[in-house]
Order: structure tokens, then sequence, then C-alpha cells
């Protein structure tokens, strides 16, 4: 992916590379996040996947049906993702992937950005955004929160809430600057 956008290298190169961290499930895992090194589907492994995919221009095809497929399957009635935590505690982890981090929201923000994902997934990820809620502060790690609230297909009826949210950023990067 670094030699992708620095060194020439072509996106179908790339994306065999990214190919090797998927999953037969569909999501990703096999160490693609760094700080979580099982072999199992994570949401934050899927939401890099994802990530990259989207850098190199991927939103559509087999490839994405599977993540699709993946992430359809992991989301609980609570509109959460399954979160391996028996898989992750099993290799090395950095101690802050062993509780959910609320990746399902930013896995739902992805979908929705490229026209994907059913009403009932995004009734159920509504479900997890609310249980959730609006922080009084921004923490570094609730960006899930904003791609949601963003790119869901409800976005319109959040544009109260995401502003809210754009309005804490400035603070939050201010404050963990050194971050």
């Amino acid at each position: 992916y670094f030699l992708y956008h620095f060194g020439g290298t072509s996106p179908d190169a790339a994306l065999d590379a990214l190919l090797c961290y998927q999953n037969t499930d569909g999501g990703f895992g096999n160490g693609l996040d760094p700080d979580i090194t099982c072999p199992a589907s994570t949401a934050i492994a899927t939401e890099v996947g994802m990530a990259y995919l989207e850098g190199l221009g991927i939103t559509g095809g087999d490839v994405v049906d599977r993540v699709e497929d993946w992430i359809v399957s992991a989301q609980q009635e609570d509109g959460s993702i399954r979160h391996p935590h028996t898989d992750i505690t099993a290799y090395p982890h950095a101690s802050w992937w062993e509780y959910d981090s609320g990746s399902g929201l930013a896995l739902a923000g992805f979908l929705g950005k490229w026209g994907r994902g059913s009403a009932e997934f995004f009734a159920r990820a509504e479900k997890a955004c609310t249980a959730q809620g609006i922080p009084g502060e921004l923490g570094k790690y609730n960006y899930p929160l904003y791609m949601y609230l963003r790119y869901s297909p409800d976005a319109e009826n959040h544009s109260n809430a995401l502003t809210r949210v754009r309005e804490m950023i400035p603070a939050m990067l201010d404050k963990y600057a050194p971050h």
C-alpha cells in the first residue's frame, strides 16, 4: 500500500498484498493492524482493510462483497460487531484491543459511504449509535461515531449530532496533539 502511494507499485499489486490479510469469512485479520496479530477477523482489522480498499479506489466487487458478508454476519442484535476477545488475547496484542473499540460504527460508515448495507443492517447500527450517544468531550477513538453520523444512509437525520461532533474536533486535536 505504501509502495502504491509512494513507490509506483500498481493498484493490483497493492490489492494482492492486502488480500493476504483477508480471511475466508470475508473479514480481515492476520495482523493487518499491527496491534492485533490474531488471525481471526476483527472489526478493527476489517476497518483498516476497508480504509486501504478505499485508498485503492475499490468500493465494490468480490472483495467488498465478502467484507460486507462478514460485517453483516458479525453484527449483533444491538448493532455492535462481535469482538473475538479469546482469539485476540491468545496472540500478541495491544491491551487496548482487548475490548470492543466501537469499530462497528466505522464499518457501517464505510458501507453507507459505499452505498452498501441493508435497511435491517443499518437499523441495528442505529441502535449501537444511539446506545453510544454523543459524548460530552470527543476522545481520540470516537472517530467511528463520526464516520457513522457522516455516511450512514440516515445521515440527513444526524446533521445536528454531526455538527456537535465536528465542533468538538478542534478541542480533541489540541488535547491529544502529543499522541
